[in-house]
C-alpha cells in the first residue's frame, strides 16, 4: 500500500515546485501551480483564519468571489476600495505597491525561512490595507512568535 520512497520523492520535488502566487488575480489553481495564504479583510465568519490554497481545480471569480487568491473582489469594490472586501494575502501582486501592499516572501514555501518571511509579508500587507502607517523592521518576527507558528 504506497509507493515507497520514489513516491515520498515525487511528492517532496511537487512541493517544492510551488511557489507563492504572486500576480493579481492569480488563483491557487492546480493549472497555475501556486499557492494562495489570504485572510478576507470583511470576515466571513466570526474568528480568525487563514485560507490556505493550492491544486484547487478552479475558483469562482467576478461577483461574489471566493476570495481565496490575490483577487479584486468586482462585487464589493464599491464598499471596500480599491480592492474590494477580499483580501489581504501571505504573497500579494508587486503592482500593489502603491497602496502600501504587495509584500511577498522571498522563499519558496518549501524553504525553511518561509514562515518567517510570510509572516512578516502577511503583517506589512494587512497594516496597509487597514491604512496604518510604518515599516516594518526586520525584528517584527519575535523568537516566541515563530515558535508558536
Amino acid at each position: 500500500a504506497g509507493g515507497g520512497a520514489g513516491a515520498d520523492a515525487g511528492a517532496q520535488a511537487q512541493a517544492q515546485a510551488v511557489t507563492s502566487c504572486a500576480n493579481e488575480d492569480e488563483d491557487p489553481t492546480e493549472a497555475n501551480g501556486c499557492l494562495a495564504q489570504c485572510f478576507h479583510i470583511t470576515p466571513d465568519v466570526n474568528y480568525l483564519h487563514l485560507h490556505t490554497t493550492n491544486t484547487a481545480m478552479a475558483m469562482r471569480d467576478g461577483p461574489g468571489n471566493s476570495g481565496l487568491g490575490p483577487d479584486v473582489n468586482a462585487s464589493d469594490i464599491a464598499r471596500y476600495p480599491p480592492r474590494g472586501a477580499y483580501n489581504v494575502c501571505v504573497c500579494e501582486p508587486a503592482s500593489w505597491a502603491a497602496e502600501g501592499r504587495g509584500a511577498c516572501p522571498q522563499a519558496a514555501p518549501s524553504d525553511p525561512e518561509y514562515v518567517e518571511q510570510a509572516l512578516a509579508s502577511l503583517l506589512g500587507n494587512f497594516m496597509a490595507a487597514a491604512g496604518v502607517d510604518g515599516e516594518l523592521g526586520s525584528s517584527v518576527c519575535p523568537a516566541e512568535l515563530l515558535d508558536e507558528a
